[in-house]
């Protein structure tokens, strides 16, 4: 039986993440795979007031515990991605 389409369409978005992020393995290779709001205005070149504002809209995925974001470096990796 073959697959179905919604189940092509995953595994076809699946795959080109999969690329997406061996193609960009070096991008901030000098940062480390969870960053902080600072990191993420020296990777960007933002303001604080910038990032606070991204990180608050959800435009760059984010936990956050209590009064600390815990910033995954892919997230930003791909909020570069998708705004360019």
């Amino acid at each position: 039986m073959g697959k179905s389409p919604a189940t092509s369409q995953i595994n076809n978005l699946e795959r080109r993440e999969d690329e997406y992020m061996n193609d960009d393995k070096d991008i901030f290779s000098e940062y480390p795979d969870v960053v902080t709001p600072e990191d993420v205005q020296n990777m960007l070149h933002m303001g604080r007031n910038s990032v606070y504002k991204l990180l608050k809209e959800e435009k760059i995925k984010t936990l956050k515990i209590g009064k600390k974001y815990i910033i995954p470096k892919k997230s930003v990796i791909r909020f570069i991605d998708i705004n360019t």
